[in-house]
């Protein structure tokens, strides 16, 4: 057995090709691609790749074989971190044909490579999950994740060149080892969470008449509550008209326009803080006509608005949500691609929004060039100025990953072929990183108070001085922008001083109407995700959150939280329906609203299960996790005693669950299965390809567990009677026969027949023909030249099928002929 010098354990089969060539650039080899050895050889390297996590969670019968009973009475299930468990994953086996991924034969061969070889690399993504999956791997076959002979690469860009600056400066994998402690506990609770309370919750709902299968999470029910109380608001909602006054006055250098600014104790105001008595914005404006009054207040003063920091990728999605209505999982999709296929963007599960100062050396001018030499951005890309620093450098605010940035790999035969989705994500990516190196921009801010008659008038006003790093932007910047750009007010003030006398010349009583909370977007949701504590009501847990900066998930998660609860997986580039059951769903116009049951289920639990501030708090626990602040099982079993509470709060909550889809079961539903006598017939349904209604079949109880059996049966559908010409060879392709066929679709056509060849690739179809009329077939009364032919019209709605239809007609399309019962009448 031959000596390896190192092997690398890539996440990926691309990135383990794209290890293997940065390799090859730096030691001379050529990779070599083997198969047959699950690796790129690359001289005295190796370079294996995975599929993602090789392993999966035990099952909880694993651990107790009284756990695989889901009742109420076997909770909770508890598992310490010094317990867990992971089998090797199995997949079942794409609908296309294609085997299963053997994530077996891959953890094989990666672990006679690693027996092999003086030191391991670990390769996975630059984050926790790609940290996990490598570390278990390594523990699970025997070894030691934090040995001296094993080593981390950690890349937040798949470019050459920042691999081989990589691979240049690999640290040992034990400095990586709380961020491994973090993903492990990060696993481990969401596993005993999910499965605690959705057993509790599906088994409270079966016991009072409701047959569901409930999905709880962590993340995931807090963010269905947050989208159910906006719901919830929204319905109840009731608009309320309110009044005010644009006022005029006249100083001495000109007229100015201000608004009445009633205080705090004025007697005008409602407990709402607004005016609602229609007839006050007359009073004001009668007792200040031709009356002086002063500036109170009056400053001039010229901001700077500056550069918008670059994308994280939450910032990244709730952008493209916003200018080009593209939901969250298509960004991340499409961020995703930039960076593992193309290699023409950074790492995109980022948090962070900020560089590195070292980066200034290679990877950020290294992009600025490759952006002058595009086309599309050469102008923007010549004029910026690489010696500007924006907020954006700040190292303390950059934890594993930089904020997302073009690599120097992008060209313009790679910009061309770009697909529009592609393109619109790398420009927005490539727009924000140019902003840096324009400086702030500049604006003259304008605020001023005027007193007169006891009543405060305020007004603000901004005049553009500079653009700085607007001209790539400009005002079309979204909302989400870090920017303090001020009052976007343009009104232009006279030139005055605090305490110049003022007169009251004229003015317009206002009024407006509040609102309703919009529904959720993406963009939106993603909003509050970041910011939970402007939507949570406990005023303790709000000033808490808000104090700590903390958040609802994370980078790698929220999009794929979305997804499951519109009842959603991803499937390649393509998102499909797979729960008919869903907690939320997503319009046309891209609105997130909740369902029915959405609703119900929320309603139906107590507050705490989806309270927003319990889950930032677990999550910034993760965190301090990651810090060494805080030890794993001290947060394990703080997450069991909320547990443990819940389940003893269960004999007081009453699931009154609504809008369930419910499938009406077919006979024989119940039944023994009559194949392999162990499992009950139950129903299930089907949509067809290119059709919405569902067509139910009897299957076995049994048939999706592994070994299970296989028996479906459909429904017998009612045979059509057969019409003249039934079973006649096809005359057009000469080897089918001739079926009766029927129109069951709601149409004027419905319950007619016809005749088609029994060959689904053959398009023969012919109409029964109609019994003629008395004087079909004679020379047409009216022009003389067609003949008399019988017809039948479309059937009339309420009309019986039976009716006779029939009518007579010339054989010449343009002639007007045409009788009915003997009444001849005109077209």
């Amino acid at each position: 057995m031959s000596q390896i010098d190192r092997v690398f354990i890539a996440e990926k089969p691309n990135m383990a090709a794209d290890i293997a060539s940065a390799i090859g650039v730096l030691t001379g080899h050529t990779p070599k691609k083997s198969s047959a050895e699950g690796c790129w050889l690359v001289g005295e390297d190796r370079v294996a790749w995975l599929y993602g996590h090789c392993y999966d969670s035990a099952p909880p019968e694993q651990y107790n074989p009284i756990w695989k009973n889901r009742g109420l009475e076997n909770l909770p299930i508890v598992v310490k971190m010094a317990d867990w468990q992971i089998n090797i994953n199995r997949p079942p086996p794409p609908k296309d044909g294609r085997p299963p991924l053997n994530y077996e034969a891959t953890v094989r061969k990666v672990a006679s490579l690693c027996r092999q070889a003086r030191t391991i690399v670990g390769a996975g993504d630059a984050e926790r999950e790609g940290q996990l999956l490598v570390d278990e791997l390594l523990k699970k076959q025997g070894f030691d994740p934090w040995g001296s002979n094993v080593l981390r690469l950690w890349c937040s860009s798949l470019s050459q060149k920042d691999l081989i600056s990589s691979l240049q400066s690999m640290k040992p994998n034990k400095d990586y080892y709380l961020i491994y402690l973090e993903a492990l506990c990060r696993q481990i609770a969401d596993w005993l969470y999910g499965l605690n309370e959705s057993r509790l919750y599906t088994d409270l709902a079966k016991r009072q008449g409701f047959d569901i299968n409930i999905r709880n999470g962590r993340v995931m029910t807090p963010i269905l509550g947050l989208v159910v109380r906006r719901d919830i608001e929204r319905a109840n909602f009731k608009p309320i008209r309110y009044f005010g006054v644009t006022a005029r006055f006249q100083h001495q250098n000109g007229q100015f326009t201000v608004k009445w600014l009633p205080s705090k104790a004025s007697p005008y105001l409602a407990e709402s803080g607004r005016v609602l008595d229609a007839k006050v914005p007359q009073q004001i404006l009668e007792k200040i006509s031709g009356r002086e009054g002063k500036i109170a207040t009056y400053q001039k003063v010229r901001k700077k608005t500056p550069q918008p920091l670059p994308f994280s990728l939450a910032k990244l999605q709730i952008l493209c949500s916003r200018r080009f209505q593209m939901s969250a999982d298509e960004t991340l999709s499409v961020a995703i691609k930039l960076y593992d296929n193309l290699k023409i963007a950074t790492y995109p599960r980022s948090s962070s929004q900020h560089f590195r100062h070292a980066m200034a050396a290679d990877v950020v001018p290294e992009a600025l060039t490759a952006l002058r030499g595009l086309t599309a951005f050469k102008g923007a890309a010549d004029s910026a100025d690489f010696a500007i620093r924006s907020p954006a450098w700040n190292d303390a605010k950059v934890s594993d990953h930089h904020g997302i940035i073009p690599t120097g790999n992008i060209t313009n035969e790679i910009y061309n072929s770009l697909a529009p989705d592609e393109k619109k994500v790398f420009d927005v990516i490539a727009q924000r990183f140019l902003c840096q190196f324009y400086p702030p921009a500049e604006h003259d801010a304008t605020s001023l108070t005027v007193l007169c008659e006891g009543e405060t008038f305020s007004g603000n006003g901004s005049v553009p001085v500079s653009l700085g790093w607007k001209v790539l932007s400009g005002a079309e910047d979204d909302a989400d922008e870090d920017e303090d750009g001020g009052d976007k007010d343009t009104s232009i003030f006279p030139p005055m001083t605090s305490g110049d006398v003022v007169t009251g010349v004229s003015g317009t009583p206002t009024s407006g109407e509040t609102k309703k909370p919009a529904e959720f977007t993406d963009a939106t949701l993603l909003e509050a995700c970041l910011s939970p504590h402007l939507h949570e009501p406990d005023p303790a847990l709000k000033k808490k959150l808000k104090d700590g900066g903390y958040i609802i998930g994370t980078e790698a998660t929220r999009a794929a939280i979305f997804l499951k609860l519109l009842g959603m997986v991803k499937v390649g580039d393509k998102t499909k329906v797979v729960d008919k059951n869903p907690y939320m769903q997503r319009s046309a116009k891209g609105k997130i609203t909740s369902t029915e049951l959405g609703r119900s289920l929320i309603c139906s639990y107590p507050q705490e299960e989806y309270s927003l501030g319990m889950t930032a708090l677990w999550e910034a626990a993760l965190g301090a996790i990651r810090k060494g602040q805080i030890q794993p099982q001290v947060f394990l079993d703080k997450l069991m005693e909320t547990i443990r509470k819940r389940i003893s709060e269960a004999p007081n909550i009453r699931m009154n669950l609504k809008g369930l889809h419910v499938i009406q079961p077919l006979p024989g539903t119940g039944e023994k299965c009559p194949e392999c006598h162990s499992g009950t017939l139950i129903t299930r349904e089907y949509v067809p390809t290119g059709k919405r209604t569902p067509e139910r079949y009897l299957t076995c109880s049994l048939r999706k567990k592994e070994g299970g059996c296989n028996f479906v049966k459909w429904p017998d559908k009612p045979k059509t009677a057969p019409i003249a010409g039934d079973g006649e060879k096809c005359p057009k392709c000469k080897q089918g026969h001739l079926v009766t066929c029927e129109i069951h679709k709601a149409s004027p056509n419905k319950g007619k027949k016809f005749l088609a060849c029994s060959v689904r690739e053959c398009d023969f179809k012919r109409w029964p023909e109609i019994p003629p009329l008395p004087g079909t077939g004679q020379p047409c009364p009216v022009c003389k030249k067609g003949l008399v032919v019988t017809r039948e019209r479309k059937r009339k709605e309420g009309e019986r099928a039976s009716a006779d239809r029939r009518f007579q007609c010339c054989s010449i399309r343009e002639c007007k002929f045409v009788k009915f019962h003997d009444k001849p009448r005109n077209k």
